[in-house]
C-alpha cells in the first residue's frame, strides 16, 4: 500500500459521519483508492489456505463453518503464493498508526462505554473472510474485548447489496448484552441493512446494545470482506 492509498483511507475513515441511532455507527463507500481494490481482488486467496471460524475462535464447532477465516497474524499467512501482499497490507493495518487514529476519532463515543480508555494496552487484528452460502449471524453486541470493529466490503460487484450487515433493537426496550451470546432474530426488530457493495466499510463502536448479524445468505456468490477489530487486554 503507497503513501497515497493510505492517505485516501485515512481521508475516508477520517471523515466519516457518524450516526447515533440505535448505537454509534458509520457506513462509507469507496474507502480504498480504486487501484488498491483491484489488487486486494486479484490477491483474495483460494478457500483452500483458509479455515472454519471454529478452528480459530471459540465459537460452536458446526454452527458456523460456513464462515472461513485466515488472520494477517496467523503463521499460515506464509503459506499464500501471494504472502508478500497480505503481509504488506498487515503491516499498514496492525503496525501503522491506524488503530491510535481510530481510537482518537471516536474517543468520545468509546469513554462511554471504556472511561479509562487511555490506561488500557490495546491492539488490532485483521482476518480475510469469506462467507458461504446458508452462513447466518444472529444478533449479538459482539465480544466483551473490543472496541472498535470495521467490516470492510470486498465484492466484485454490487449485485447482492443485500447481503451486508444488518442492526437490530430488541423488542424488549430495555434489554442490554455487555457482550457474547448470539440471540434468536424473533427477539429483535432489525433496523436497517447496509449494502453490500464493493469497496465500502460498515463500522461500529461496540457497546452494551450494538446487536448486529447476517441474514441468512441464499446467494450462491461468496460474502468477502476483511474484518477489523480494535481490542483491549483483558
Amino acid at each position: 500500500m503507497y503513501l497515497e492509498d493510505e492517505l485516501h483511507v485515512s481521508y475516508k475513515l477520517g471523515n466519516a459521519e457518524v450516526n447515533y441511532f440505535p448505537f454509534p455507527h458509520f457506513y462509507v463507500e469507496n474507502v480504498f483508492s480504486h487501484d488498491f481494490y483491484k489488487k486486494i481482488q486479484l490477491n483474495l486467496p483460494d478457500e483452500s489456505y483458509l479455515f472454519k471460524i471454529s478452528d480459530k475462535r471459540q465459537v460452536p464447532e458446526g454452527v458456523y463453518d460456513e464462515r472461513l477465516v485466515l488472520s494477517l497474524d496467523d503463521e499460515d499467512l506464509k503459506l499464500l503464493p501471494n504472502a508478500e501482499f497480505w503481509t504488506l497490507l498487515k503491516k499498514q493495518f496492525l503496525t501503522g498508526g491506524l488503530k491510535n487514529f481510530l481510537i482518537s476519532k471516536f474517543k468520545d463515543f468509546i469513554r462511554h462505554t471504556h472511561p479509562d480508555i487511555g490506561s488500557y494496552k490495546t491492539y488490532s487484528e485483521i482476518l480475510i473472510v469469506k462467507d458461504k452460502k446458508n452462513y447466518a449471524l444472529g444478533p449479538h453486541t459482539d465480544s466483551t474485548k473490543k472496541i472498535l470493529t470495521l467490516l470492510f466490503y470486498m465484492p466484485e460487484d454490487n449485485s447482492d447489496e443485500n447481503l451486508g450487515t444488518s442492526i437490530y433493537i430488541p423488542k424488549e426496550s430495555k434489554f442490554r448484552c455487555l457482550g457474547g451470546p448470539h440471540y434468536d432474530r424473533s427477539e429483535f426488530h432489525r433496523v436497517y441493512t447496509f449494502p453490500f457493495k464493493k469497496n465500502s466499510v460498515f463500522g461500529f463502536v461496540k457497546t452494551d446494545n450494538s446487536f448486529h448479524g447476517v441474514e441468512k445468505i441464499d446467494s450462491v456468490k461468496n460474502r468477502w470482506l476483511l474484518l477489523y477489530d480494535i481490542k483491549y487486554v483483558i
